[in-house]
């Protein structure tokens, strides 16, 4: 199979179509661990797995933003509950439709967990490694080849083609980045950068370690009295940053001997787009193997004796503007949406730190 996982179809339409209900029709043979359909229930016998998922995005997937904006209005948000919570017993409403007999709390504030992906219908299923046998726990489980292809990641990572676009671009469009890319053309799917060894770690662009393993940046002199400073995307299989969300920030400065700043300039990485999702300011993310430079000039007046380098990582940059605008009259909602923007306002991060002297 080609890491697109173009054989998977079928699978994943059945798998993740409508509202797919993870434990309506638990198997009557079933423990409590397993009928718990909890994250760390699960652990108990998938500890690694659990201790990845834990500290991953994915856990956080039905954030205290995302959260308040269901608690709003929770009969509207089936689009992103598809992604954020997609189990039927995680929605307090699926198609609109009120659904208590079927909803858990417990499991709505979980989101993006193991049953999510892993069970439906009491059957679990997972990928194509070892050999699960009915005397494990829940009858072992059913392997399938789609687990290990792009196309299963797509189903949250890549808008369908009629889906929404701004400035005629898919609003999340990150698989097809990946089969423009080196990458794609080789088919090694987001499974081998993303879940190494299978891993259920997810690293992002949350991840400063991640992010910058991907990329080769470096600080020249260019000229007496200049520098410049480049980011090439060099490890990175799709747009970098892929999404919206969002801002890295190329910033270049020269210094004085009291550490005043003489000189400064900076390049921005980033789709800017509105908080509506209406409009795009301007796209200038990077393609796999392309580079952005900050380049800086500085007069002999200026006296500089040092050029100082930094890499400016908002992972949520357009949740940030776009918290900051929201505004509720209830007060849980409120208070949700005010965890949101102290969240989204200190995620950031430092990255590829250079210095001269001069």
């Amino acid at each position: 199979m080609g890491g697109w996982g173009e054989d998977s179809g079928d699978f994943l339409e059945n798998h993740f179509s409508g509202v797919p209900a993870a434990g309506v029709h638990l198997a009557e043979d079933w423990g409590p661990l397993e009928k718990s359909l909890v994250p760390s229930q699960c652990g108990a016998c998938h500890p690694q797995q659990f201790a990845d998922w834990s500290g991953s995005r994915h856990s956080l997937a039905m954030s205290p933003g995302v959260l308040g904006q269901l608690l709003d209005k929770p009969e509207g948000f089936d689009v992103c509950n598809r992604c954020h919570a997609p189990l039927l017993e995680q929605r307090p409403f699926a198609g609109g439709v009120a659904s208590p007999e079927t909803f858990r709390e417990d499991l709505r504030a979980v989101g993006l967990a193991c049953p999510s992906c892993h069970v439906r219908d009491g059957e679990v299923h997972g990928p194509t490694a070892g050999a699960p046998t009915e005397s494990f726990p829940h009858g072992g489980y059913t392997q399938h080849e789609a687990f290990e292809g792009t196309a299963f990641c797509g189903t949250c990572h890549q808008f369908p083609e009629d889906g929404r676009r701004v400035a005629g671009v898919l609003l999340e469009d990150t698989v097809n980045e990946w089969m423009a890319s080196p990458w794609g053309q080789r088919e090694e799917p987001c499974q081998s950068c993303h879940m190494p060894d299978r891993r259920h770690l997810w690293r992002g662009i949350h991840d400063p370690e991640f992010t910058e393993q991907g990329l080769d940046i470096a600080l020249v002199s260019s000229g007496r009295r200049g520098a410049v400073y480049s980011v090439t995307s060099i490890g990175v299989g799709h747009r970098f940053p892929t999404y919206v969300t969002p801002r890295v920030t190329l910033t270049i400065q020269a210094v004085d001997a009291a550490g005043e700043i003489v000189a400064r300039n900076h390049t921005t990485l980033q789709r800017r787009v509105d908080i509506r999702l209406e409009s795009q300011t301007f796209d200038t993310r990077l393609h796999p193997g392309e580079t952005a430079v900050a380049e800086l000039a500085w007069s002999r007046s200026d006296r500089a004796v040092r050029v100082e380098a930094k890499l400016l990582v908002e992972p949520d940059e357009f949740y940030r503007r776009f918290y900051e605008a929201y505004r509720t009259d209830d007060p849980r909602v409120a208070a949700l949406i005010s965890e949101a923007r102290q969240e989204t306002a200190t995620n950031t991060y430092i990255i590829g730190a250079r210095s001269l002297d001069l």
